[in-house]
């Protein structure tokens, strides 16, 4: 398997457990994985344009 080590890593400042920076991470990895698809779909839109 894979050794996967993330070269960003978020930091959040103030006092913050980490179950809440759990949530955190998770939300920001939802929103990077809507944006990778919006990218995705928009990319696919505009290489049907050149077909029809």
């Amino acid at each position: 398997m894979i050794k996967y080590t993330p070269k960003h890593q978020v930091k959040v400042g103030g006092k913050m457990s980490e179950k809440d920076a759990g949530i955190v991470g998770k939300r920001l990895a939802n929103s990077a994985l809507i944006a990778a698809l919006g990218f995705a779909i928009g990319a696919a839109c505009f290489g049907i344009s050149f077909i029809l």
